[in-house]
């Protein structure tokens, strides 16, 4: 049996190039050549990623034309203690910046230098939205659903391993919980892999979708072998399995247990634990927190779940509450600076100014900014339908909201600067800080996840029982629902 004409089809679209191979439902097999022929496809293809000496700024010219340059720029409010990150040519800046947040939390609140392994994360997340892919496409097969189905084809579309968010890393985390990043130090050697994996997804799943007689017992045993052909590539990428506990010594017990000194443990001794409990002694509590995002194609202060996402974990749907970055967000996130939390988000890059570390809508080009290749911009605006360079950071800084005053040369205030604020980034330390003014951070911020303590009651009572609004996929979500506002 023949993989569908428009699947080969769809493939072609989304990486450009077409791959078929002969499939048999009962016994499927993906040979050696076949694979082989896949990997240069996709070598020559995908470009090897970020090339951070091919971007060049462009100048940046922000708030009434007065130019700033991250070198000397500085803000009222701001956490300390961030340390530097480079994710390198990863994509999985979301992990970047939770792993700082919460290495800075068990600082802050165990009084522990725990350096948390972003590897561990990503392995089980890429495993997690394969099972996801594979299970969703049963449904539909069970449910009689076929290729033509605008349900399977919008999700076969939005489907990749590659991108991740806040939601993923609760999914991820309260199920598997965290490791040190002794404990899984290895780092992926091929850029490719994500889109590999990706595509053999896709593989798998056109199995299911053109089996003749699609019984659960077939079709749970094309998921076997998928499954087993993903894990197989994660740990060969990886270094090897994902941990399934980790022993520390004593002394670090005690402190993340908060255990006093008639209870602690030997500090000669050492104590094992299984990655969920050392989350635990973290003391991090996803309840606490609500994604608060600002889209404009959305009804503000409603609720809204994000259906038939790929990497979902017991039944939990993608879900936030949609407002407007006003006064009183700003002063959420500002108590939260001054407590010494940094704050989770989604900011729009296109308009990043490499040489000087501003966000600014003078910049412009995506791609000679950011540095991503042409590739990998076609097959970001297959997925979200426009080009976006997007990017996860933590809000470690701002202004009043007045912004900093300016002095003549006698000292006295004459005006006053934009409200700057600063983001504590993941792309090394010649752009550990970015920053950007309040004009631009208002046009420009996709969404935050911040305690709900720092929050007005409004918009907690609003999260727990305001209008809920639901979209199947991500197309309907992208495309809001405007007449309703």
């Amino acid at each position: 049996m023949t993989l569908a004409t428009n699947y080969a089809c769809f493939v072609g679209f989304s990486l450009g190039f077409v791959v078929s191979t002969g499939v048999l439902a009962s016994d499927f097999v993906l040979t050696r050549e076949y694979v082989r022929s896949l990997e240069r496809d996709l070598s020559h293809e995908i470009d090897p990623g970020f090339d951070s000496t091919a971007a060049q700024g462009r100048g940046c010219c922000v708030s009434g034309g007065r130019n700033y340059n991250a070198k000397n720029l500085d803000v009222k409010y701001k956490v300390e203690g961030l340390g530097v990150v480079d994710q390198g040519q990863s994509d999985e800046c979301w992990i970047y910046a939770f792993e700082q947040l919460l290495s800075l939390l068990a600082r802050k609140e165990r009084g522990v230098d725990l350096h948390l392994s972003p590897h561990y994360i990503s392995y089980w997340d890429i495993a997690e939205r394969a099972v996801g892919f594979f299970e969703t496409i049963m449904n539909f097969v069970l449910a009689g659903k076929t290729w033509q189905d605008p349900d399977v084809d919008t999700f076969i579309h939005d489907f990749s391993l590659r991108y991740g968010d806040y939601w993923d890393m609760g999914n991820i985390v309260e199920k598997w919980g965290v490791v040190r990043r002794e404990d899984m130090p290895a780092k992926r050697k091929d850029s490719n892999q994500i889109e590999k994996l990706t595509l053999i997804c896709h593989e798998f799943g056109a199995a299911m979708l053109d089996a003749d007689s699609p019984s659960l017992e077939v079709l749970d045993s094309i998921k076997t072998h998928g499954m087993k052909m993903i894990m197989q590539r994660l740990k060969s990428a990886y270094g090897g399995e994902a941990p399934e506990s980790i022993e520390i010594n004593g002394e670090l017990f005690n402190k993340l247990a908060g255990r006093n000194q008639s209870d602690s443990v030997s500090t000669a001794s050492y104590v094992r634990l299984d990655p969920s409990e050392l989350f635990d002694y973290l003391g991090f509590d996803f309840d606490d927190y609500i994604l608060v995002s600002f889209y404009p194609q959305i009804k503000g202060d409603t609720r809204y779940e994000f259906l038939n996402a790929s990497n979902v974990l017991g039944g939990q749907s993608f879900r936030g509450l949609n407002t407007e970055f006003n006064w009183e967000i700003r002063e959420a996130v500002r108590k939260s600076i001054q407590n010494g939390v940094p704050v989770y988000s989604l900011v729009e890059m296109e308009d990043f100014d490499r040489s000087r570390g501003v966000l600014s809508p003078e910049n412009g080009g995506a791609d000679k900014i950011s540095g991503w290749s042409s590739t990998k911009a076609r097959w970001t605006k297959i997925r979200f339908g426009t080009y976006r360079a997007l990017h996860i950071m933590l809000i470690s800084g701002c202004d009043d909201e007045e912004g900093k005053p300016i002095s003549d040369s006698r000292g006295n205030t004459v005006g006053h600067r934009a409200p700057m604020w600063r983001f504590h980034n993941s792309w090394g330390r010649k752009h550990q800080h970015i920053f950007a003014d309040q004009e631009f951070l208002a046009n420009h911020l996709d969404w935050m996840v911040i305690d709900k303590a720092y929050l007005p009651q409004r918009l907690i009572d609003l999260n727990a029982n305001g209008e809920l609004l639901q979209f199947s996929s991500y197309k309907e979500f992208k495309a809001g629902n405007l007449d309703d506002r």
